[in-house]
Formats: structure tokens, sequence, C-alpha cells
């Protein structure tokens, strides 16, 4: 819900993993599969340690290994609880965007390179399903959607990396393919770049927010220290009854 998105505030350095901190401290996430008890003490040291820490400098090849952005995806889709979710990730890279959901849930993975399959096969469950292959091919995506059928639950990070905006049109298919296999009662969450959603200039702009107009989204500007560049998370839910963008932007509710 919007209030539940407003209610997160990830401040200050992202080494000292506030996001973590603030983000499981919920009666949400009460039960012991939520969060690694090591991983949290981790945190908890991180946070006392690493107040004038610099942000480390942005990876593009591996977007989404940050753990503050594993867990805000855990928390969003609910993945983090036992609940039977199927839960892809078409985006994989190596598996990070998914290390906090728990692995009684069915996860399905989409990477273009045999290298980061195989890495997120190492800190994912064994049962997980794996696609090699570009997520933006049509062939790729109809042979996910015979063998897996539709999805509970999306987590992505397209691959575009920062101010690479010539990608534009890369991000906007991969959301709109992924969005094509999630359920009538389905959440689906991606972080981009924030400049692809406010250049009009861009290739595939016109297009992406002609169709972003007929779903129910909140989009919500991330604090920089995040991702270590400036982005933007999405919030699609299929459920909802009617369609509509909203945004939230201002400082005092920025992610």
């Amino acid at each position: 819900s919007v209030s539940q998105l407003e209610s997160f505030h990830f401040q200050g350095n992202v080494d000292a993993t506030d996001a973590i901190l603030n983000g499981y401290r919920s009666e949400e996430s009460a039960s012991p599969s939520a969060i690694r008890t090591q991983d949290y003490a981790r945190a908890e040291t991180e946070e006392a340690q690493s107040k004038y820490r610099k942000p480390a400098k942005p990876n593009p090849e591996n977007i989404a290994s940050r753990r503050p952005v594993a867990m805000l995806f855990a928390r969003l889709l609910g993945g983090h609880k036992a609940n039977d979710q199927k839960i892809l990730d078409p985006s994989a890279g190596k598996g990070d965007a998914l290390i906090y959901m728990d692995y009684s849930n069915s996860i399905t993975v989409v990477d273009p390179k045999a290298g980061h399959i195989t890495s997120a096969a190492t800190r994912l469950p064994a049962s997980m399903n794996s696609y090699e292959g570009n997520f933006e091919d049509s062939e790729v995506l109809e042979n996910i959607r015979h063998e897996q059928g539709l999805f509970d639950s999306i987590a992505m990070v397209p691959p575009i990396a920062p101010n690479s905006t010539g990608d534009s049109l890369l991000a906007y298919t991969h959301m709109e393919n992924a969005r094509e296999l999630l359920n009538e009662n389905g959440r689906m969450v991606a972080i981009v770049p924030w400049d692809i959603l406010h250049d009009d200039t861009l290739p595939g702009y016109a297009n992406f927010f002609e169709w972003l107009a007929d779903e129910n989204v909140v989009v919500a500007q991330l604090h920089k220290n995040i991702m270590g560049y400036h982005s933007a998370i999405l919030v699609f839910d299929a459920g909802a009854t009617e369609p509509g963008i909203t945004l939230i932007q201002n400082n005092e509710k920025m992610l």
C-alpha cells in the first residue's frame, strides 16, 4: 500500500544498513525465516561503526547486490515468509536480489550469462528454475510462460546501468514483459535509474508511459545511497481494481 511504502525511510550511509534495520523492525517479520540472524547482527555492527564511511560506488555488473535492496524486495513481496509463492527475477544477474526470499518458495531466474546462473545457484535454493537467455526475447518469455505459468511475485532490476539512457528501451521492455507473467493478484517490484522515468526524449519513453497508464503502480524515488545513484522503485499491484500512478517524490517520503 502507499502508506506502507511511505513508512520506509532509508537514510544515511548504505554501508550502515539503515535499510535493513528499518525495513525489518515490524510485526510482519517476526518469524525466524524473515531475516538471517547472523546478517542482522552484522547490520547492527555496521550501523554502529560505519556512520562516516562513504557509500560504495555503483557496480553495473552486479547492480542489485546491496543487502538493503534484497531486504526491500523481500519485504515488499512478502517473500521472506514461507507462503508457497512463485517468485521470478527476470534480470537476475548473480541472484543477489533474491537472497532473503524464503527457500520454501518456488524461485525462477533469467539471465543471458551462464556464469551468472551458476553463481545464482550457489546462493538460491537448489530447486530454483533457471533460464539462460535475454528476457527481452519473445521466445524466452514464451518458454517461461509455458513451463512455469504465471507468478505471484516478480523482483527485478533491469540491466541498465546509471546514465546509460541509451538502454532505456531494454528496461521498459523488461518491465512490460515481466508484467505479462504476473498473476491476477500478483505484485511486481522493479528498481530503475530515475532518469528513464522523467526524460521524455528517451527511446521508448512515450510508449512505456502509455502502457503504464493502464497499470496500478506506486513510484517512489529512492535515496541515492540505496543504489549509489538516483533511482526509483515501482510497485505494480495486478489485483487493484482501478489503474493509476501514485508518485512519492518529496524528500520526507523518499525511500
